[in-house]
């Protein structure tokens, strides 16, 4: 564990290049915009471990400044013309463009609204700015609210359907893990603000103890000993996220036997981890991907974040001996790259196909393998 300072600068030094007066852009490469889950994933990164914490506070007050009446946050506030640059034209927008929309413009992103709230309620945990709770308070409000409000609630669980999740090419219909990790995180983070603002908030949200209940109860797969993707109709899809069993472990929703038997079941036999096995069957995967031929961009790769999200959970559990293996196997590679990248190939080379390269720096990753850093600190 003698590297670890040596990561963490490469890591600073990324993330930091990703800074701009507003806020924190995704990346410099393909996602150069303001996006809410890259923005604050990396916020809750920084939050654990004090680093520029400052700068949370101005991505929270950007998002807000677009925040709509119904408590929607957007999914992305864009700076260019997207569909030019990713055709290799940049050209800047003269007033930046919110989009609410996920990639099917009919459909809501699910977990914007839930991001910001995890990350204002961490905020003001981490601060004590119990002034800029009071500000926002009814923002933080509505925007967990905004759930009911558009039917997107079904047995106290958040219901979705289409490209509506971090997994923004994957089609998923139902309560998916990760977005309902993320609402029981949202939730319990909003109950313990109203404690600590002494305020009796009467909404149309569900308290997080039937959440947790739901989740336990509709995703555990006994015969997996893992929480199932996705459950469509009580049906479970019995893929194995990483991510949403990673969060599982870290958010409290696994019981200790259970996230003991999720990371027995983690595939180990390569460097780095996938996000996901089995592979998705391609009548899941967008169709666009297919034409840049990147159909395993979401399907079987892995993710700088997810990868940060295995060691802590490894770390949750106890697991310190595993965890550190994890944290040295990626820190090798980022070591060998100088950089973190969004996305690797199995054996840890960056993630590149003819139209489409590994996004670097990446701030998400680079956010969260902040956290990683601060809790593997402690025991070094």
């Amino acid at each position: 564990m003698n590297n670890l300072q040596k990561i963490r600068g490469i890591i600073l030094s990324d993330f930091r290049a990703c800074y701009r007066p507003q806020g924190i852009l995704a990346s410099n490469l393909n996602f150069s915009d303001f996006w809410a889950r890259d923005s604050f994933w990396a916020s809750l990164g920084m939050l654990h471990a004090g680093v520029d914490v400052e700068k949370v506070r101005d991505s929270l007050e950007l998002f807000l400044k677009y925040q709509r009446e119904d408590g929607k946050i957007p999914r992305k506030i864009v700076l260019d013309y997207n569909g030019l640059k990713y055709l290799g034209a940049r050209i800047k927008r003269r007033v930046p463009r919110p989009i609410y929309s996920s990639s099917l413009k009919w459909n809501f992103s699910v977990d914007d609204n839930l991001l910001f709230a995890i990350a204002f309620c961490r905020w003001v945990e981490k601060t004590g700015d119990t002034a800029f709770a009071e500000k926002y308070f009814s923002h933080v409000a509505r925007a967990l609210e905004f759930y009911a409000k558009k039917n997107l609630l079904r047995e106290d669980l958040i219901f979705e359907t289409g490209f509506a999740n971090w997994e923004d090419t994957i089609y998923k219909k139902g309560f998916v893990l990760y977005s309902n990790c993320l609402w029981y995180e949202a939730v319990r983070s909003f109950e313990k603000l109203c404690d600590r603002l002494e305020k009796n908030h009467e909404s149309k949200i569900p308290n997080s103890a039937m959440i947790v209940f739901q989740i336990r109860d509709k995703f555990w797969l006994d015969d997996k000993n893992y929480f199932a993707d996705s459950t469509v109709e009580n049906k479970p899809e019995k893929y194995f996220d990483l991510a949403g069993n990673a969060l599982a472990i870290i958010f409290d929703i696994a019981h200790p036997e259970q996230a003991e038997k999720i990371l027995q079941n983690i595939n180990n036999e390569n460097v780095l981890h996938p996000i996901n096995y089995p592979h998705y069957p391609w009548h899941k995967i967008s169709p666009v991907l297919f034409l840049f031929g990147i159909q395993d961009y979401q399907n079987g790769i892995s993710w700088s974040w997810i990868e940060a999200l295995l060691i802590l959970a490894q770390l949750k559990v106890g697991k310190t001996e595993e965890a550190k293996k994890t944290f040295e196997n990626f820190a090798e590679i980022i070591s060998k790259n100088n950089h973190i990248h969004e996305t690797y190939f199995l054996d840890g080379r960056p993630f590149d196909h003819l139209f489409w390269k590994s996004a670097v720096p990446f701030a998400w990753g680079a956010g969260l393998l902040l956290w990683t850093i601060s809790e593997l600190e402690k025991i070094a």
